[in-house]
């Protein structure tokens, strides 16, 4: 099994800080356009999660089983504790945070859940089970131009059908990123030197850029992708495109500066509960972020605040459930029981 790489943990913990930052500021949207800042979080974790599952040399099935637990678990809990509250107070149980829990049926819908971070749980299945139809091929660079070529046809036809929510929620606006991290899985961790600093301004060198050269684009708001208007009836194959370009090269020059990051005990810390503040985050700022803002003089300088506060505050909530729910042994357990006939009848 391949020991510890600490370049997973900058990944996760920045990805998941990314996420928080765009979803309580959105202030740098147009250093990304045509998506939001917060689309660059999501895009690290499936890169990371690519280049992990082709490093495992465990039962493909026992895999999946393992990593999708937990996230159905605290996804489950949070989706119970959500319809309690909605009912005491709205009269409402809040269904759809029980679609990604389904199979991840929420991605044939053109709407997220009522907590919007949870369309993810099932995009997250279909992933692996993705993963779990590759885990004996070999990628390589074929299949990375076949799945670019797929993720826009595919991305492009949604967008052209107006069915964004699909377009962005659907395994395929995530594949790219997914299979570079599945053909870069040999690449390890580097001793810290300059290089971290060479890639650190490689990467800013780049938003700046593109921000710059965004901003002479005719990009109309909208979510979850800005819209380019152009007059040509092909527009929205170029806005996939540029999609699929605002994925790939930022989470590879972040992916090529974490190799040379130190090791961290406080990244460690957050990387290991980002399942925990990716899931339950939303409903925080919905429900407590307007009246924090106005504690402070500057709605700018409160929503930072918030940011980090939140950031912080789920990641000890996240430590102490995991330390007062045994979720190892109850996987362990659901395991056993689940895959006891399939062993019986195999004998």
């Amino acid at each position: 099994m391949i020991k510890h790489q600490h370049f997973i943990d900058w990944m996760k913990a920045t990805g998941m800080f990314i996420i928080v930052y765009g979803h309580v500021l959105g202030n740098l949207n147009h250093y990304t356009m045509p998506i939001n800042f917060k689309q660059l979080g999501v895009a690290l974790f499936v890169f990371a999660m690519g280049w992990s599952l082709a490093n495992e040399s465990r039962p493909p099935i026992r895999v999946v089983f393992n990593r999708y637990f937990p996230v159905f678990f605290y996804g489950l809990l949070v989706a119970v504790c959500l319809s309690g509250i909605m009912l005491l107070y709205k009269n409402d149980l809040n269904l759809s945070n029980y679609l990604p829990l389904a199979g991840g049926i929420n991605v044939v819908f053109n709407f997220f859940p009522a907590n919007p971070t949870t369309w993810y749980i099932g995009t997250y299945l279909h992933l692996l089970i993705l993963w779990l139809l590759l885990s004996k091929v070999r990628i390589g660079p074929l299949h990375l131009i076949l799945a670019f070529i797929a993720e826009n046809i595919i991305r492009s036809a949604l967008l052209a059908a107006n069915q964004d929510f699909i377009a962005y929620m659907l395994l395929t606006n995530w594949l790219s990123v997914f299979l570079i991290g599945m053909y870069l899985y040999q690449k390890q961790d580097h001793q810290p030197s300059y290089l971290s600093i060479v890639y650190f301004f490689a990467l800013l060198a780049w938003f700046l850029a593109w921000g710059q050269m965004a901003s002479h684009l005719n990009f109309r708001q909208s979510f979850p992708f800005d819209w380019l208007i152009l007059s040509f009836s092909g527009a929205v194959i170029i806005q996939s495109l540029l999609t699929s370009m605002l994925y790939i090269i930022p989470t590879v020059l972040f992916f090529a500066l974490a190799r040379y990051l130190p090791a961290s005990n406080l990244i460690n810390f957050f990387s290991r509960n980002t399942l925990f503040i990716f899931i339950a985050h939303m409903p925080l700022v919905y429900a407590i972020g307007p009246d924090f803002y106005r504690l402070f003089h500057s709605q700018e300088l409160g929503r930072i605040i918030f940011v980090v506060t939140l950031y912080i505050a789920l990641a000890l909530v996240s430590e102490a459930l995991q330390r007062m729910i045994p979720i190892t042994h109850m996987r362990d357990y659901a395991w056993s029981r689940l895959s006891a006939p399939f062993q019986r009848s195999a004998k």
